[in-house]
């Protein structure tokens, strides 16, 4: 600052007024104390250069907000009493001394400021801003340094102060309420804020964060916006409401990040019981299924043993299906050559196939020789019988064919006649052996005998039978034997 700033010429005034000191105040404005020469009263004289106005009209505005303002005034506006020009380059503005502590010097001693008072305060600057806004009051400056709290009423008195005109325009409500944070920043951090850079969350930790949201958007108001003076006004009258609000919503989300982080540990324990218990149950279903695997497996195993001993049996079965049917053929066979003249068995139905039976096939091609070979067998055996009993011996001994006895034929000396012959009747011992001798019944498959005791056997259960020993159907017929064996033997005579 130059000499002529730092000390402006204030002769213009010495007709009017006694300069006695001079008051502390922000730049660019200066403040001085004087005492009015016609009635000796305390003013307050505020001066201002050219060159601290800067360019715009600064200085020109400033001069016609004087004159309004000496003209109107407000409860909380210090009165203007005039406006005069000290040369071309300064302007002074004359206006009522006001008696009390600034709010720089209140927060210098005392600190910030509660709140609800904060609010009551910038409550109080925002109505006399607004008035004299609406007014077309230009320069509408409010610092620390220029806001009293009266000595006798303790209410906000201030005098209005240069400030600066942007480019784009007048200042409107956005700059009014870009005072009002200004003044609300003060308070709040006991001081003045220095810079743009500076964060008031840096300076009051313990403000309700909605307070410092709404300073700091109050304070980068822009040209043209209409910011809510009120609503930031109520913000900042709730404070403490809204730290208290702010600390109980701060614990209980710390609680319940406490509850969460305790329910998930627990959550995470519960977890790792069922995760451990679901590996037990997946262990113990592994052990069920291995365990099920392995009796299915001897389950197969035993099918497959019972199916292989089925067919095994099925083959034996089948076997024995084939000897009972050799056997049948067998006997058949047999009854045949031993009944030559008989109607044959009818064959049971194990051949299924007669017309390629050979036997059967046989029998019919050469069916006629029997019984032709049977007659030529008899004669044969008559004419051998008849060259014996011419060519035997006189005293020649009895013949046996078989079971039969056959006693030579002799002259009886007395009688004449033949004491025996050809096929003559046997003695006793010999009748019964005749008696006994096998004959093929005609009822089929047995043999019986003349006599007193009837023998029935079956021809499969001979002893020169084809069929192996130990074959079904030759346990079946010897068990068939004994049982009419023992029938006939239990029956009484007739």
């Amino acid at each position: 600052m130059s000499e002529q700033q730092s000390a402006p010429d204030l002769r213009p005034l010495d007709e009017h007024y006694q300069i006695v000191g001079e008051l502390r105040g922000a730049p660019p404005t200066r403040y001085f104390i004087a005492r009015r020469k016609d009635d000796g009263s305390d003013v307050m004289i505020a001066v201002v250069d050219a060159a601290a106005a800067g360019e715009n009209n600064a200085l020109a505005h400033f001069a016609s907000d004087a004159q309004l303002l000496s003209s109107e005034t407000h409860p909380s506006i210090a009165r203007v009493i005039e406006g005069r020009w000290l040369g071309k380059d300064a302007f002074a503005v004359v206006t009522e001394r006001i008696r009390g502590s600034t709010l720089h010097e209140l927060l210098s001693a005392d600190g910030p400021f509660p709140n609800p008072r904060i609010a009551t305060v910038l409550q109080e600057v925002a109505a006399a801003i607004a008035w004299a806004r609406e007014r077309g009051v230009v320069h509408r400056g409010v610092t620390p340094e220029s806001l009293y709290f009266d000595q006798e009423t303790k209410r906000v008195r201030f005098p209005l102060g240069l400030t600066a005109i942007p480019l784009e325009g007048l200042p409107d409500a956005a700059a009014d309420a870009r005072t009002i944070g200004s003044l609300a920043w003060a308070m709040l951090t006991g001081h003045s804020r220095e810079s743009a850079d500076e964060k008031l969350s840096d300076v009051r930790a313990d403000l309700a964060q909605r307070v410092v949201e709404e300073t700091t958007a109050i304070l980068n108001a822009r040209l043209g916006e209409t910011p809510d003076v009120d609503r930031y006004l109520s913000v900042v009258a709730m404070g403490d409401v809204l730290r208290e609000g702010e600390l109980e919503i701060a614990r209980m989300q710390a609680e319940l990040l406490e509850e969460r982080r305790e329910e998930r540990v627990k959550f995470e324990a519960q977890a790792r019981e069922a995760a451990d218990k679901a590996a037990g149950l997946m262990e113990k279903l592994k052990q069920e299924r291995e365990a099920f695997e392995q009796r299915i497996e001897e389950e197969d195993r035993r099918v497959a043993s019972e199916r292989a001993e089925a067919a095994v049996e099925r083959a034996q079965l089948e076997l024995e299906r084939n000897e009972l049917a050799d056997q049948m053929a067998e006997f058949k066979l047999r009854a045949e050559i031993e009944r030559p003249t008989e109607v044959p068995m009818v064959m049971p139905a194990l051949v299924t196939d007669r017309d390629n039976d050979p036997l059967v096939v046989s029998r019919n091609r050469f069916g006629w020789l029997i019984p032709v070979g049977a007659v030529a067998l008899l004669l044969l055996l008559i004419v051998f019988g008849t060259l014996v009993v011419k060519h035997r011996p006189t005293h020649a001994g009895p013949v046996v064919i078989g079971k039969s006895r056959v006693e030579p034929v002799v002259t009886s000396p007395k009688s004449g006649l033949p004491r025996g012959g050809f096929l003559t009747q046997p003695t006793a011992a010999g009748a019964a052996r005749v008696n006994r001798s096998p004959l093929i019944d005609s009822a089929g498959g047995r043999v019986s005998t003349a006599g007193d005791s009837t023998i029935r056997r079956d021809s499969v259960a001979r002893p020169d039978s084809l069929l192996r020993r130990d074959s079904l159907a030759r346990r079946d017929s010897i068990a068939r034997r004994d049982s009419l064996a023992r029938r006939d033997t239990t029956r009484p005579p007739p």
